[in-house]
């Protein structure tokens, strides 16, 4: 998917997804204090491995220990476990994300990109969700590794209420992203008309 101030958007590419699968963003992001000076990282941090398909608005969280490039593997295993066969995987280019993490997207048919540098737009959908994950289920809060199986169990739980229970103003009538996905099962051509005028 490529964003409208692209200037390599030619007239017959979209600026939305096509349908599930087609552009997930992926981020990590580790949980610390935001306020009150500067903080010193534990060494035994969590970090949040996230995922979004832009067309349903459904996430997937993995927490990882680390920002390592196996840690990186690890999560794209569960995303892909989760949203099945998609198209574009999209992130930054932090060092979870390079050779291995590419060469693992690429084993399963989809292709992955790089968000382009100063382009907030392209990781918008990620980051707008990573701030929910933050102020709604995770905080403020450190996290450690002694932690990770009850964390993950926490977001996890999250994720459900996100999908089934939170209306999305991303999506058509306001709808949770299991109604929409519902709702394109039973007829896809009218939801994805539905979503474009979401678009605009």
């Amino acid at each position: 998917m490529v964003r409208p101030e692209d200037p390599k958007r030619t007239a017959d590419t979209p600026r939305y997804p096509l349908g599930p699968g087609d552009h997930l963003p992926l981020a990590a992001r580790p949980h610390a204090h935001s306020g009150g000076g500067r903080q010193e990282v534990p060494q035994t941090q969590l970090y949040a491995y996230t995922a979004l398909d832009v067309f349903t608005k459904e996430p997937s969280i993995f927490i990882g220990t680390d920002l390592e490039m196996e840690t990186g593997v690890q999560a794209f295993a569960r995303h892909h476990q989760y949203y099945g066969p998609a198209g574009l995987h999209q992130s930054d280019n932090g060092s979870e994300f390079r050779t291995d993490f590419v060469a693992a997207v690429e084993s399963t048919g989809a292709t992955h990109r790089y968000s382009r540098p100063y382009k907030k737009n392209e990781q918008a959908h990620i980051e707008n969700f990573n701030k929910a994950l933050r102020s709604e289920c995770l905080g403020d809060a450190y996290y450690s590794t002694s932690e990770l199986a009850e964390v993950q169990q926490k977001v996890d739980e999250f994720a459900g209420h996100y999908i089934h229970q939170r209306w999305h103003m991303g999506l058509p009538d306001m709808m949770t992203p299991a109604q929409f996905q519902d709702w394109h099962n039973r007829d896809p051509k009218r939801a994805k008309v539905a979503l474009e005028k979401v678009y605009g």
